[in-house]
Order: C-alpha cells, then structure tokens, then sequence
C-alpha cells in the first residue's frame, strides 16, 4: 500500500520523475485517463463554444445590417414624404397668392368702372 502513496506523490509532485521510468500504478492510468477524458471533453466544448460565438456574430452582423437597410429606405422615404409635403404647402402657397392677386384685379376692375 505504500508503494501505491509513494507513487501517486511522485507522479503528482515530481512529474519530471516520473517520465524517468518509475512505473505507474492501475490507479494513477485510471487518473490519467480520465484528466485525458476531461482535457478533450473541455477541447470540444470550447470548439463548440467558439463556433456558436462565430453563429450569434454573423446572425446580429446580418440584423444590424437589415436594421441599418431599413433606417435608410425609412430616412430617404420620410425625406421623400417632406419634399412632397413641402411641394404641396408651396403649391397651396402660389395658388393662394394667385387667388388673392385675381380678387385684388377684380376689386380694381370694379373699382375703376365705377369711377
């Protein structure tokens, strides 16, 4: 039973040791097996940890740009919307001025008949 302590002490404390040809206990292969284990489960799920990182970035990059796609189609067609508006009030403006300018000759057509 010592043999066994002495062994795991020198694998977990002295691991240069170890590499020089003192022989390892059924225990200390199932240890090692299993850190093996737990290394490539750890590998693998940092893996698929990055890859689904890179899915979420290009999944927002694509709304981003829809969001930004749909911030200028909804910009150009507002400033569609006020130069039309715009147009319009002008539009409304000049046939405003146009009626008031016919009312004014009429009342000066009417005034110079009577005198």
């Amino acid at each position: 039973m010592r043999a066994i302590f002495v062994n795991a002490h020198i694998a977990r404390k002295h691991s240069y040791i170890s590499d020089m040809g003192v022989s390892s206990s059924p225990v200390h292969n199932h240890y090692r097996a299993e850190t093996e284990k737990l290394h490539n489960e750890i590998k693998t799920l940092k893996e698929r940890l990055n890859q689904t990182e890179r899915v979420i970035r290009n999944e927002s990059d694509k709304l981003l740009d829809n969001s930004e796609k749909d911030y200028s189609r909804n910009t150009s067609k507002n400033e569609y919307d006020f130069s039309r508006d715009r147009f319009q009030g002008q539009r409304r403006y000049q046939e405003d001025i146009g009626s008031l300018k016919n009312m004014l000759f009429d009342e000066i057509r009417v005034s110079s008949y009577i005198n």
